[in-house]
């Protein structure tokens, strides 16, 4: 727009009307241009505000996110833990000896833990009761024969 005017001025000088028409559309739009430009820099200001609220957001949900998967990941590894312990307890209860841990002279690594399911295998006469030490106070009652598998 500005270039037409300087080109009307120079080419027609006698055109004014032409002339003042073109200044006042120059002036009409270098203000809508400025009035843009401060709109665009305002809602560039606020994009920018709210994608930093993003950002923030979003890390805290990963943050959120990854203690989630922890805690997940900690719960099966207590389930699996406890469901070793369930085998291994139901294998000590039937009077087998658990596969998974070498076998210990002397001592019994559930009666450590487990005191009351070694007293139960005691009772029951599994093969483990001659390596139990008697109840307190109550005599060892007879071993009973092995339940057929």
């Amino acid at each position: 727009l500005a270039l037409l005017l300087a080109r009307t001025a120079h080419e027609r000088p006698q055109h004014q009307k032409r002339i003042a028409e073109l200044q006042d559309r120059l002036s009409a739009a270098v203000k809508a241009k400025e009035s843009l430009n401060s709109e665009l820099s305002f809602a560039q200001t606020q994009l920018s505000d709210v994608e930093s609220l993003v950002r923030e957001l979003d890390a805290e949900g990963d943050a959120e996110e990854e203690e989630r998967l922890r805690k997940k990941r900690e719960d099966e590894e207590k389930k699996a833990k406890n469901e070793r312990l369930l085998r291994r307890n139901a294998a000590l209860l039937r009077g087998e000896e658990p596969e998974d841990t070498p076998r210990q002279v002397g001592t019994m690594a559930a009666a450590d833990n487990f005191s009351g399911l070694a007293s139960t295998s005691a009772r029951s006469g599994s093969s483990s009761a001659a390596r139990l030490p008697p109840l307190r106070g109550r005599p060892p009652l007879p071993v009973s024969p092995p339940l057929p598998p």
